[in-house]
């Protein structure tokens, strides 16, 4: 439902071990099944962030078991 568009995710691990999960994306929120597009960009906005927030944390706590931390 949230298609025409990008999400890039990238992990960066410091010297120090740090670890980071970045994302980034764009998009054209079109209508999808009579939802405006305008409707459909704030519930992107919306449903994104914990939906990426929590795709993050599993993809942190496997680099973290990879790195044996």
């Amino acid at each position: 439902m949230f298609d025409n568009g990008y999400v890039m995710r990238w992990i960066s691990v410091s010297n120090g071990g740090a670890v980071q999960i970045l994302t980034y994306g764009e998009g054209v929120n079109h209508s999808w099944n009579g939802v405006p597009g305008s409707v459909m960009g704030s519930l992107n906005e919306v449903l994104g962030v914990p939906i990426f927030l929590l795709l993050g944390m599993g993809n942190l706590q496997g680099v973290q078991n990879a790195l044996g931390k």
